[in-house]
C-alpha cells in the first residue's frame, strides 16, 4: 500500500511539475479536441510493467468495483437516452479510432442481426445507436479484475457464465473505455 501512495504522490507531483513536458505541450492540449488530450495524457502516464494483481488490498478491490459500477450505471444512463456525444466523452482516443475504421464498420455491418435488418454502418454514430444502444443500456459489473494500478476488465454474469463487458482504464480519475 506505501508502495502505491508512494507512486502516486510522484505521479502527482510529476504532472504538477511538469516532468518531462513543456508549457508550449500544456497549452497545445488546452485548444484540442477532448480524445486527442486523454491520449496526450496517457501517453505520458507509464504503468508498471511488474503489475501483480494480487498485490491488490480487498479494500482496493471493492472501492475499485463500486466506481467501475457506477461508472457503467452512467454510461446505460448515456445510452438509454441516445446521448451519442455524451459516449464518445467516455471512449479511449484508441477506442474511438478503431471503431471509425472501413474494416470495423465493414466487419460490423456484416453480422447476421444487421444484414437481416439491412443495416450498413458508416461511421461510429451509425455504430451507436445501431449496435451499442440496442445492446448496451442494461450492463451491470458483477466482478471486475485488475490488469494494472489504472486499468480493470469489468464482467457480468449471465446464465452464470462471467462475459466481459468493458475494458477499462481510468485516467485523471476518470474511467474510460479502451479498445
Amino acid at each position: 500500500m506505501m508502495k502505491r501512495v508512494i507512486f502516486w504522490g510522484i505521479l502527482v507531483a510529476c504532472s504538477l511539475v511538469s516532468c518531462g513536458s513543456s508549457a508550449a505541450q500544456k497549452q497545445d492540449t488546452e485548444n484540442a479536441p477532448p480524445l486527442l488530450v486523454r491520449q496526450q495524457v496517457k501517453n505520458n502516464t507509464s504503468a508498471s510493467v511488474d503489475f501483480d494483481p494480487a498485490s491488490v488490498s480487498a479494500e482496493v478491490f471493492r472501492a475499485t468495483k463500486i466506481d467501475v459500477a457506477n461508472f457503467v450505471r452512467e454510461l446505460n444512463i448515456i445510452i438509454q437516452r441516445q446521448d451519442y456525444n455524451a459516449w464518445v466523452d467516455h471512449l479511449d482516443a484508441a477506442y474511438f479510432k478503431s471503431i471509425s475504421t472501413k474494416e470495423f464498420l465493414e466487419a460490423k455491418s456484416n453480422t447476421e442481426i444487421l444484414r437481416s435488418k439491412n443495416i450498413i454502418l458508416e461511421n461510429p454514430r451509425d455504430y451507436f445507436y445501431n449496435v451499442v444502444v440496442p445492446s448496451r443500456y442494461h450492463d451491470r459489473v458483477d466482478d471486475i479484475s485488475f490488469v494494472n494500478d489504472n486499468r480493470v476488465k469489468a464482467y457480468t454474469l449471465i446464465r452464470g457464465q462471467r462475459l466481459r463487458l468493458y475494458d477499462l482504464e481510468k485516467v485523471n480519475n476518470k474511467w474510460y473505455i479502451l479498445n
